[in-house]
């Protein structure tokens, strides 16, 4: 038997049939700063969805931004037949500049922006946000697309290779946070002010990510560029999440579905390096009703690219068996596959302990692991969650 996501050509119509789902509108997660080492992209085409190749976030806790701009890569090319490459580090840029803006205004006053920022700046993130767990004038990923747009990565790259040098970036721009705020009104302060001020120069970035730019020999504007020449639009995609393992059936059916119709599925989910093996996410020897197994070490976000039923296999499959294996229950998912941001290869930490690694940079992630992720949700943990197309939920499930 066959178990798959695929993309087929011609079958999109009488895929928009099935599962008429209604799912729990909660969000889509958080990736923690967590340092991971690795080199390389693949240049393996291993899946059938239209996926671009697997990069290396480096030691910057941005892996939000892969997941996210690897959907809007994947999204393009479905429907081009092209590969663009995209800059994260652009978007990264935007947040972190959103980010301390905000906390400049949450903060009020100086003495009490110095001690929130004691620990430094926390650079993890969320594709989506749903409205009801948003902050006041926070954006999430999608949102940031949408006011800055997109740009090349040939067009602006900042990539962060080293812990020491994601710490001495972080530091600076925090010391320049505190020298630009010396009698100023915090809540008055803006966004511009905090690029131009603080994010450039001195030892923090070298430059902003250009608003314009050179692409298929024309100049165009980083908005439009995302708008009109990538066709993205983030008002497509919606965030599910699981807050309790009741939730998990119509979740993962979310994502299984999302998959058959062609669209990758940026993914957030609770992390414990030590429940990592080779390239599996799993929890064998483990109980599932321990929360700490699953979430000690923060979150991260990748993009799910498969999903493979017990007995089934990675690969394209014809309709009639895709359509078996959509109807097929949680019990019988063995795993997801997905596409991480770890580059190619074995991985250490910061301290160069090795805890895994991928020879083609996709991973795995088991069945057990979605039922432990889920039941530490249930006990305040960060949520297993994803993004969607919003035509796989029914408008009851919208959030």
């Amino acid at each position: 038997m066959l178990g798959k996501s695929c993309w087929l050509t011609g079958q999109r119509k009488s895929l928009t049939k099935l599962l008429l789902l209604v799912f729990m509108p909660l969000a889509v997660g958080a990736c923690g700063a967590m340092s991971l080492s690795g080199t390389g992209k693949s240049n393996l085409d291993t899946v059938d969805l239209p996926v671009t190749p697997v990069e290396d976030q480096g030691r910057f806790g941005i892996c939000w931004a892969y997941g996210t701009i690897g959907l809007v890569e994947s999204d393009y090319k479905r429907r081009t037949g092209k590969d663009v490459n995209l800059s994260e580090e652009a978007i990264a840029f935007y947040h972190l500049a959103e980010m301390i803006a905000l906390q400049m205004h949450k903060s009020k006053t100086f003495p009490q922006f110095f001690n929130d920022t004691s620990r430094g700046f926390n650079e993890g993130f969320f594709s989506r946000i749903l409205p009801a767990k948003k902050q006041p004038g926070e954006l999430d990923a999608f949102e940031l697309i949408t006011k800055y747009g997109l740009v090349p990565q040939t067009s602006w790259n900042f990539k962060i290779n080293s812990p020491e040098a994601r710490g001495e970036l972080l530091r600076v721009i925090r010391q320049k946070s505190i020298r630009f705020l010396n009698g100023r009104d915090l809540e008055a302060v803006t966004v511009e002010e905090v690029i131009d001020q603080i994010m450039i120069g001195d030892g923090a970035f070298p430059s902003r990510p250009p608003t314009e730019f050179s692409f298929d020999g024309r100049t165009v504007s980083a908005v439009k560029f995302a708008a009109e020449d990538l066709a993205f639009t983030p008002e497509d995609f919606v965030a599910v999440e699981v807050a309790s393992e009741a939730d998990l059936p119509n979740w993962v059916a979310a994502v299984k579905k999302s998959l058959a119709l062609g669209y990758a599925v940026p993914m957030g989910f609770p992390i414990n390096i030590d429940r990592l093996s080779g390239g599996t996410f799993g929890a064998t020897g483990i109980s599932p009703d321990d929360p700490i197994a699953f979430a000690r070490d923060g979150g991260h976000l990748v993009l799910v690219t498969d999903f493979v039923n017990i007995s089934g296999r990675e690969g394209l499959v014809s309709p009639q068996e895709l359509e078996a294996e959509l109807a097929k229950p949680l019990d019988q998912v063995d795993y997801l596959k997905f596409k991480n941001s770890w580059g190619l290869g074995a991985k250490t930490d910061a301290e160069g302990k090795p805890i895994g690694g991928s020879p083609d940079g996709y991973y795995r992630m088991n069945r057990d692991y979605l039922v432990g992720s889920a039941r530490a949700a249930a006990k305040g943990f960060l949520a297993l969650n994803a993004v969607v197309p919003r035509s796989v939920l029914t408008p009851a499930a919208l959030p």
